[in-house]
């Protein structure tokens, strides 16, 4: 173990013991130890490892005993154990001004603060204010900061973006004169953040429309001739855009609107090769096709005599340039175009086309809702199937379940699986990986129970390489049947894990585990980029809404747009088989 290495240990055990409330001289001893080693000149620290100096009367002698067992034995168990008891979320609290480890031990546990999240919704239900040593200034400051932190960031959650246009489109639907209005950018290709939010709207007099609209609060007319973009800016919220054409014109300019640029100009110049022009600007001479994709000159079009057309459907301009309809979520110039003129598209999933979800959480760890209340809205969506996976020991600070506890739901889901005859309730659980790869359960739990989704919870900034073996040995378990919330990525708030993909999606498909997409829409995770990647590879993708709510199993169809931006077809889809077809193949891999 290197000398850096040391330090960074000492310097991590410092703050998980100030983050799990211990004496501040105790953590002072680790802060203090760090700088003394990292200062120490290499001839002292070889004598001193080497046992011919004597102890420094400068170092703790529990924390030399500590450095010691460290450099002998090439581990840090101690600390990994210390790293365990801690919710990864603290460590990002830590980077919010205002947040030392003392305060986010305090949120902790006064206020079960464990992520910006769970500290945002806080401030806002004024939580903070009654905890001793915050009040409302700092729980301003608070909310402010993190407010502060997401605008640096310019981008937003899909769902926030969406909920701001419900809320907008109420407005815009008392106007006088509007004929339709459809959301186009980034929600409609679904996109997991969102920079601006696009509308397309349609009237008959789309300038009488404008100037009614441009009374509104926070309204400007965008600076363009003739004008039919009307703009709403604020620093708190992506910027809206409602484009106001005729009603002939909606179509071509939603297409406009809706793709990625690169996507839009490798259509259009399939039009214009067959002498065709989308009018998409309203009264004004329709613009060029590489105008209309922003494309900058005329790119070798300038003798050729183009048609004007104004399609009536969408699917009628890929027919028109040669092509199979693109569903919006595929617009991203990510092959979509080259797949859709030889016709080999492929047909994505459905929300109908799921049969059930394989990741619930209920009141037995950190869920909200009965096992029975779970059930009766799986029941309520027309699914044949619920799987219960509450947390292993390893989440304490969610109400982990030991063995016995385990043991106790599985007869409860026996008494609650009477009253449901057309949904089978598997019972399973969600088992953390620990740092060596090892599962959170022992064997003979494990074996009683359905199925095991698979996560990591802890120590979430491991090295590549070591945190690629930690997900591969824990695959290699025949009761490991999901990889839930495979990066542990939390968007516009933390990195997914460093990872070697092509190691793990081979490994993944030699043992048979699926990759979740977590749906929830902080996650949505498995990333859509990384989807096609590992269905090239035959694994399964599990869609689940990882609910601890009832009115959170609904996750999964807002979710499954995102994930349809992998090109996922209903057969790479888990949960699209029966229950019967789990079960079997449940047994199947618990026998390996």
């Amino acid at each position: 173990m290197e000398r850096a290495d040391i330090v960074e240990h000492l310097k991590t055990m410092a703050l998980a013991l100030e983050l799990l409330g211990n004496p501040p001289e105790r953590a002072q001893a680790f802060r203090q130890a760090a700088g003394i080693v990292a200062r120490a000149g290499d001839r002292a620290w070889a004598e001193w490892l080497s046992g011919t100096a004597p102890p420094s009367p400068r170092l703790d002698a529990d924390v030399q005993t500590c450095i010691r067992q460290w450099v002998q034995s090439d581990t840090v168990a101690d600390l990994e154990a210390l790293l365990l008891r801690i919710p990864p979320g603290l460590f990002g609290l830590l980077k919010i001004r205002g947040l030392g480890p003392r305060r986010v031990h305090s949120l902790w546990v006064k206020a079960g603060v464990i992520s910006q999240r769970t500290l945002e919704r806080a401030c806002r239900r004024e939580a903070l204010a009654r905890i001793e040593g915050f009040g409302n200034p700092l729980q301003a400051q608070l909310l402010s900061e993190i407010q502060r932190r997401r605008r640096s960031l310019g981008r937003w959650l899909r769902r926030t973006a969406m909920l701001l246009a419900e809320e907008r489109e109420r407005q815009l639907r008392q106007a006088s004169g509007l004929s339709s209005l459809t959301r186009a950018g980034d929600i409609r290709r679904a996109l997991e953040t969102v920079d601006e939010i696009v509308w397309v709207a349609a009237a008959e007099r789309p300038r009488i429309l404008l100037g009614r609209l441009a009374s509104l609060e926070g309204a400007r007319l965008a600076n363009q001739d003739p004008p039919d973009t009307l703009l709403f800016e604020s620093p708190d919220t992506p910027r809206q855009r409602v484009v106001v054409v005729p009603p002939a014109h909606l179509t071509a300019r939603l297409f406009l609107e809706t793709g990625s640029a690169s996507h839009v100009r490798g259509v259009l110049q399939r039009l214009a090769s067959r002498s065709i022009c989308l009018a998409a600007q309203g009264p004004a001479a329709p613009p060029s096709p590489e105008a209309a994709a922003g494309l900058p000159g005329r790119d070798g079009f300038e003798d050729r005599s183009l048609q004007i057309w104004l399609p009536r459907a969408e699917e009628e301009i890929y027919e028109r340039a040669g092509m199979a309809y693109v569903p919006p979520e595929l617009r991203e110039d990510r092959g979509e175009i080259a797949a859709a003129s030889s016709r080999e598209l492929p047909k994505l999933v459905e929300p109908k086309d799921l049969k059930g979800v394989l990741h619930v959480h209920t009141t037995w760890s950190d869920g909200k809702g009965s096992v029975h209340q779970m059930a009766t809205t799986a029941h309520s969506l027309g699914w044949s199937y619920l799987g219960i996976t509450d947390h292993s020991p390893a989440v304490f600070y969610a109400n982990g379940l030991s063995p016995e506890r385990l043991r106790q739901q599985a007869n409860h889901i026996r008494s609650v699986q009477e009253a449901f005859t057309g949904l089978r309730i598997f019972h399973g659980v969600e088992c953390d990986i620990l740092p060596d790869g090892t599962l959170d359960l022992d064997d003979r739990t494990l074996a009683r129970l359905d199925y095991a989704l698979i996560s990591i919870h802890s120590l979430l900034h491991m090295g590549r390489e070591a945190m690629t073996q930690r997900i591969i040995r824990a695959m290699q378990h025949p009761k490991a049947i999901i990889l839930a919330h495979p990066t542990g990525r939390l968007l516009l708030e933390r990195e997914g894990y460093a990872l070697d993909w092509d190691r793990l999606f081979d490994a993944a498909a030699t043992a048979g585990v699926a990759m979740e997409f977590n749906s929830p829409p902080e996650r949505l995770d498995l990333d859509w980029r990384l989807i096609r990647e590992a269905t090239r590879r035959g694994i399964l993708i599990s869609i689940s809404p990882d609910a601890h709510t009832p009115g959170a199993m609904g996750n999964v169809i807002e979710g499954i747009a995102t994930a349809r931006k992998g090109w996922l077809t209903a057969s790479q889809v888990l949960n699209t088989r029966t229950a019967q077809e789990l079960e079997a193949l449940f047994a199947r891999r618990g026998s390996e």
